[in-house]
Parts: C-alpha cells; sequence; structure tokens
C-alpha cells in the first residue's frame, strides 16, 4: 500500500505544471467573474480605489447605476461591454487577465495596469472555491 501511495506521488510530482494549468483554464470564466466583481466595487488588483469622478453630477448618475462601488468611485462600467469583454488564461507561470474591448488602453491610460488581476482576497477565493480541488483531481490524489 505504501509503494503505491509513493508511486502515486512520484507520478503527480511529474504533472504538477500541467495539471495547474489545466485547472486554472477550466476555471478562468470564475477568474474573471471575481475580477468583474471586484472592479464593481471599485478597486483594483491592489486592493486600491480604480480613481474617482472629478465631477459630483457624473459621480450622482454613476452611484445610481451602480453603489456597489460607493459614492464617486470608478467602477470601469457603463454599458457593460467592458466587463463582457474581460477574460483570464495561463500562459507558462503567469495568469495573463485581459480585455478585449477597444477601451482598455484608454481606462489603463488614466489609472495604470493594475485594474485588471485579482486582489489577494479575490486569489484565495479563486483557489479554494474548486481549484485547489481540479488541481487536485487532475493530479489523480
Amino acid at each position: 500500500m505504501l509503494k503505491s501511495l509513493i508511486n502515486k506521488f512520484e507520478q503527480a510530482k511529474k504533472n504538477v505544471k500541467a495539471s495547474v494549468i489545466e485547472a486554472f483554464n477550466s476555471n478562468s470564466e470564475e477568474w474573471a467573474e471575481l475580477n468583474r466583481s471586484q472592479l464593481e466595487k471599485g478597486y483594483t488588483k491592489k486592493g486600491e480605489r480604480i480613481g474617482e469622478y472629478q465631477n459630483p453630477l457624473y459621480a450622482d448618475v454613476k452611484n445610481r447605476m451602480n453603489p456597489k462601488a460607493g459614492y464617486g468611485n470608478w467602477d470601469f462600467k457603463y454599458t457593460g461591454a467592458f466587463y463582457d469583454s474581460i477574460y483570464a488564461n495561463a500562459k507558462g507561470n503567469n495568469i495573463i487577465t485581459n480585455a478585449s474591448d477597444f477601451k482598455l488602453p484608454i481606462l489603463e491610460k488614466k489609472t495604470g495596469k493594475d485594474a485588471l488581476g485579482l486582489n489577494e482576497e479575490n486569489k484565495k477565493k479563486f483557489i479554494f472555491n474548486k481549484f485547489a480541488l481540479d488541481v487536485k483531481n487532475n493530479l489523480g490524489l
């Protein structure tokens, strides 16, 4: 019994990277959804506010549209097209979070490149929701 367990772990060790990438890619929509939720609350991947509206009238309009971000805080959402274009995939040893919407370069120019990606809290949610179990299953453990 111990020998078969050791063999199982040795085989798993050979497949760790491929198993992790496979698990991530099969759960990448959850990663993107957590990013959308984070943006909707007005936060970047660093856990900081995206930015604040300068015009109080526009801040009123946006707050009525989405009070989750808090009054005056940017959320990058108006029609939802930008949110719908957010995606993620594993590339090498990195997780790439991106958006295909034409507004991405404009938004990044205004705020920097920290909006896309998960903050530490959401990374933990992602790992413990389903990802870790999928890695374990992919490794045959």
